[in-house]
């Protein structure tokens, strides 16, 4: 199989895998209701920086820059919290944190080809 044979299908596994998280990235946001204490959501916060790093790195090798940014973005506010978590979780902070991951989950919903 040549390359060009195998990236249709290298590229469906990739849409494949977005799907996917598009579904684990809209429960996720589920969870992170403005009423969450840190401690009822610090595994979800872990868990979408995981995700997010990993579609970081992932978007740009297929072309999808949006995505690449926007999980960046969430990467970003996120890095660090699994070493170090903040003493608190503000309303502010939090507020930024869903506005991010609805951000990613859009851009999940338009990454479509």
């Amino acid at each position: 199989m040549t390359l060009a044979d195998a990236a249709p299908q290298v590229l469906a596994s990739f849409q494949e895998r977005l799907r996917r998280d598009r579904a684990t990235i809209a429960g996720l946001l589920a969870r992170l209701r403005a009423d969450a204490t840190w401690h009822e959501i610090a595994a979800d916060i872990v868990e979408i920086e995981s995700l997010a790093h990993r579609l970081a790195g992932a978007a740009g090798t297929f072309g999808y820059a949006a995505l690449g940014a926007a999980a960046s973005e969430v990467e970003r506010l996120t890095e660090g919290w699994r070493k170090r978590p903040p003493t608190g979780l503000t309303p502010r902070r939090h507020a930024l944190l869903r506005r991010r991951v609805a951000a990613l989950l859009g851009a999940l919903a338009r990454a479509r080809r």
